[in-house]
């Protein structure tokens, strides 16, 4: 399986990307993984719905793929729930992007166009721990539909 993670927004530092490599290093042993960083071209509080923005942002997603834009408003799944989905989405051989916006999220057309609109909880996060708890989960997916002891019903 072929997954690709894309991030807008501020690069991160050395010393924050220490835990989000260790995820993405044990998701590579089950998945082709790619984390594409962005850094916004525009004023993500003014730009956000400009058509420009939006088309930027539509043109960094290989359009064969399964698209899932985290979003506030998005679906709140359980892990094994968001487990089974990705195995779901494996077994048509797709290939599945992960799309975290910036500070102020996604334009609502891109979430619009997403196959699915995830949200990771009620709460707001910082955009790098939600980038961490994402890649944290979809390890944590894999171990699940693999049967490897990591995650505890």
């Amino acid at each position: 399986m072929k997954i690709t993670l894309i991030t807008l927004g501020h690069s991160l530092a050395a010393d924050e990307t220490a835990w989000i490599d260790t995820y993405i290093k044990r998701l590579r042993a089950f998945a082709e993984v790619q984390h594409k960083t962005y850094k916004d071209k525009f004023d993500l509080y003014q730009d956000r719905n400009d058509p420009k923005y939006e088309k930027w942002v539509t043109s960094l997603i290989d359009p064969k793929s399964y698209l899932i834009a985290l979003d506030e408003h998005g679906k709140k799944l359980s892990t094994t729930t968001l487990a089974k989905h990705i195995q779901d989405i494996e077994l048509q051989n797709k290939h599945l992007t992960f799309l975290l916006g910036g500070a102020y999220g996604l334009p609502a057309a891109v979430i619009q166009q997403a196959h699915t609109k995830l949200s990771l909880s009620n709460l707001t996060f910082p955009h790098k721990l939600a980038f961490l708890m994402l890649c944290e989960q979809l390890y944590r997916c894999f171990t699940i539909h693999k049967n490897i002891p990591y995650h505890h019903d």
